[in-house]
């Protein structure tokens, strides 16, 4: 199973952060939980805040973000389905949600990454989980080239790549 070797958390892009038109007042509680991980306080506070604006992006991805820490995949994907929904760009929550789907739908997770790689080509983070996927689904010259593509744009990303997967000639 390549689930514990894929880079999980944060994606590369797209907006997590409030702007000055959103309110602010529940992110900085929101964004103290979720750094000292008490994600049921940061659940309550991205909570308030997407039910006070709920065509805020960043509240939703936040809200996943601390789904996931309590373990509630499933209202994690919702949370980052929406997020996408209202911003079609967060590429962060397109990598959180395909982190989750590898598990249970890898099919949806090489999507939802063959997607985010179209709104950013270059994320290597995307990638090389991409090229795990495709490699462990069959696919193994695509998930090879993915990798070699990754690995040369962040090279600390070798490092990941588990025993047993052939990485193109050019970046041995």
């Amino acid at each position: 199973m390549i689930a514990g070797v894929l880079i999980a958390g944060c994606g590369s892009s797209g907006s997590s952060t409030p702007t000055a038109t959103t309110p602010a007042g529940h992110f900085a509680p929101g964004y103290a939980a979720l750094s000292h991980a008490n994600f049921q306080t940061a659940k309550d506070e991205f909570t308030a805040v997407a039910t006070a604006n709920p065509k805020y992006a960043a509240a939703e991805y936040n809200l996943g973000l601390a789904e996931a820490g309590l373990g509630n995949a499933a209202a994690a994907s919702a949370a980052y389905e929406k997020a996408i929904a209202i911003d079609p760009k967060m590429t962060a929550a397109m990598f959180n949600l395909a982190d989750l789907q590898s598990v249970s739908d890898p099919q949806a997770a090489i999507a939802t990454l063959r997607h985010l790689l179209v709104i950013d080509p270059n994320d290597h983070n995307a990638q090389f989980n991409l090229g795990l996927l495709l490699e462990a689904h069959g696919q193994v010259a695509a998930g090879a080239a993915l990798l070699g593509k990754a690995i040369k744009g962040d090279p600390s990303l070798r490092a990941r790549v588990p025993a047993g997967v052939k990485l193109p000639k050019s970046v041995h």
